[in-house]
């Protein structure tokens, strides 16, 4: 029988070459992402040859993630199913992958019910793109580029340091005034974002600041996940200078392909059903979106 354990930072390595030999780019396999946004809900994580993550929200049955990386995917399945019906909750599992979603079909013939979850699709984008903005589709993040170089002669931009990170709290702070929060979502971020601060080199997140004057305006951070991919955990702006949202972007995708050449995709992640996230992501023309599922045993299997 399966033993899970909470998870920790002693399971990154670990869990980062599984989801690289998967060849993951859904940033719900990282665990980076798992790491930081786990303040309502509690990851545990089992030995063995594929990582088997579980995940339990308040009030809620425990849920699987795909079990990444090598060895037999039946016999992992397999057992996750077991323990799930050791415990007394039903076997479902959310964030699948579309290849993950049809090799669980196929291994498991009519026993889940798949649905495909639009609001949990990854925007993933072309990182030369995102430099260049070429093409109709991307001149109006030009032009913003265009006014913020003409109206701001001395900005600059600068790898994120922790000497920023308070400065980074506060313009968080100032751009949530002025955020959406009909979701609930604003005290997740900011939390998330505390324990990015506190955990910065243990994640060997990577960061941008962007500055206007000696003003912070702009400040981004993230992780490379996937062998062609960096993933973007958060960007925040100064929501009253025009082009310093497409501004921090186009610096830190440079910033990243300095870094780490290998990069050709960035994932800026999904956008949870907000209305204006997605109109926001859909704006710079992803290369495609990563589809997500979730799946859940059927009752008369």
């Amino acid at each position: 029988m399966l033993t899970f354990h909470p998870m920790s930072t002693d399971d990154r390595l670990r869990m980062q070459r599984a989801a690289r030999a998967d060849g993951c780019r859904s940033a719900d396999y990282y665990f980076g992402t798992l790491f930081l946004w786990s303040g309502k809900t509690r990851y545990w994580i089992a030995d063995g040859e594929s990582p088997m993550i579980q995940l339990q929200r308040e009030e809620e049955s425990p849920l699987f993630l795909w079990p990444v990386g090598s060895g037999d995917k039946r016999a992992a399945l397999q057992s996750l199913l077991d323990y799930a019906t050791a415990q007394g909750f039903p076997p479902a599992f959310m964030g699948l992958e579309e290849r993950h979603a049809a090799e669980l079909e196929t291994l498991f013939p009519g026993c889940f019910e798949i649905q495909e979850r639009r609001n949990w699709a990854d925007y993933i984008y072309e990182a030369d793109r995102l430099i260049s903005l070429s093409g109709k589709h991307l001149h109006g993040k030009r032009n913003h580029i265009s006014r913020f170089l003409r109206e701001h002669d001395d900005w600059h931009f600068e790898e994120l340091t922790p000497a920023l990170f308070p400065d980074c709290l506060a313009l968080a702070d100032e751009w949530s005034h002025h955020a959406d929060n009909s979701a609930g979502l604003l005290e997740q971020e900011r939390c998330a974002l505390e324990r990015a601060f506190a955990h910065y080199d243990t994640l060997a997140l990577l960061g941008g600041a962007l500055f206007a004057g000696e003003q912070l305006i702009a400040f981004t951070m993230g992780e490379h996940t996937a062998a062609d991919t960096f993933d973007v955990h958060f960007e925040k702006a100064h929501g009253e200078i025009n082009g310093a949202f497409p501004m921090v972007n186009r610096e830190f995708v440079q910033l990243i392909k300095s870094r780490i050449p290998e990069v050709v995709y960035i994932n800026r992640e999904d956008d949870m059903g907000q209305e204006n996230l997605r109109r926001s992501k859909e704006s710079y023309y992803p290369a495609f979106l990563l589809r997500k599922f979730s799946a859940r045993w059927r009752e008369d299997s």
